[in-house]
């Protein structure tokens, strides 16, 4: 087994234990520097990531030119337009569907009143009937 470790060294270009301890305090000394780096950049950039997930959460895909309008613009102009279509669009339905309802009301009580008016025109049709039937004074 210690064969084996003296082997991996040498492969590495090592010689002793103590250079890989080294090469693992620089290796570990490059993660850390990266890591405040990129933590530097996430935080700095928070806005923007946010913007950009807000959207791919929405639309699930961006291309270049989407990301690029984000960062120039903060929105996405075609997006925009096609919220604000999608959105007239269910503002026309929803009225569409209150003028056809007050529509079938107006048809509703126009029927309503035919009836009415036919029913008092039969009224009238059958008083003047009562009226001939007064009794005929015998002479």
């Amino acid at each position: 087994m210690l064969e084996l470790l003296y082997l991996f060294l040498k492969q590495l270009g090592l010689r002793s234990f103590s250079q890989l301890n080294s090469h693992d305090l620089e290796v570990q000394a490059i993660i850390d520097e990266s890591h405040k780096k990129a933590t530097k950049i996430l935080k700095e950039s928070k806005d923007l990531l946010e913007l950009i997930a807000s959207h791919l959460y929405e639309i699930e895909t961006l291309t270049k030119e989407d990301i690029y309008e984000l960062l120039e613009t903060g929105k996405l102009a075609w997006w925009e337009k096609k919220k604000a279509r999608q959105e007239a669009e269910r503002i026309a339905k929803e009225k569409e569907a209150e003028l056809q309802e007050i529509y079938n009301k107006q048809l509703e009580s126009m029927a309503q009143y035919k009836k009415e008016q036919e029913a008092e025109a039969a009224k009238l049709k059958e008083e003047p009937k009562e009226e001939n039937k007064e009794p005929k004074d015998e002479a």
